[in-house]
């Protein structure tokens, strides 16, 4: 999720300030432990709307690549029978179209 969001990549960092063995020691004298999880929790909002808005995209793109191999798939299956209603085709020449 880093790879796509600065949002997770802060969360990253309010981790390794908080499990830091050095760093841990000052969140917890200081009482900081209450600030860094509210941070994190909204950067954790904010990285899974980033992150879905992504995804939204990427399937916006698969589903149309995938309707328009369809309508080809569509087109050639009419072309093909076309072609052997005319008589331009045999039997077999449809069965080896529909084979491969």
């Amino acid at each position: 999720m880093s790879e796509h969001s600065r949002a997770a990549r802060e969360m990253n960092y309010c981790v390794q300030v908080t499990t830091g063995a050095d760093a841990a020691k000052e969140v917890r004298v200081f009482g900081l432990g209450d600030l860094f999880l509210r941070r994190y929790e909204d950067l954790r909002d904010r990285a899974l709307d980033e992150v879905d808005a992504v995804r939204l995209r990427y399937l916006g793109q698969s589903a149309s690549l995938v309707a328009l191999y369809a309508v080809a798939l569509a087109g050639g299956f009419w072309y093909v029978a076309g072609q052997a209603a005319a008589g331009r085709l045999t039997a077999g020449d449809v069965a080896l179209y529909e084979a491969v």
